[in-house]
């Protein structure tokens, strides 16, 4: 593969990410609903991320669904969920 060709097969960690915080940043201080990797439901004001996109909460909820006992909340504040979890 020529030096081009790999170049343009090259993936852009940057280029990813800039579009990935183009996307995030109008939705700063708005209400959002998270579903992380193990399927924690999470309500609150999106307040920040980072480049790991690390994600910060406040006013943070999250709901416990249960077939035995319905919906739960569990009110947790400021929350930091971490990117990997995302």
């Amino acid at each position: 593969m020529s030096t081009a060709a790999a170049a343009a097969h090259h993936h852009h960690p940057t280029t990813a990410l800039a579009n990935t915080s183009s996307m995030l940043e109008p939705m700063l201080n708005t209400e959002v609903l998270l579903v992380t990797a193990d399927g924690k439901v999470l309500l609150g004001k999106f307040k920040g991320f980072d480049q790991s996109l690390n994600v910060v909460l406040s006013e943070c909820k999250e709901r416990v669904y249960s077939m035995v006992e319905g919906v739960e909340t569990l009110h947790h504040g400021l929350y930091l969920i971490r990117g990997d979890d995302v």
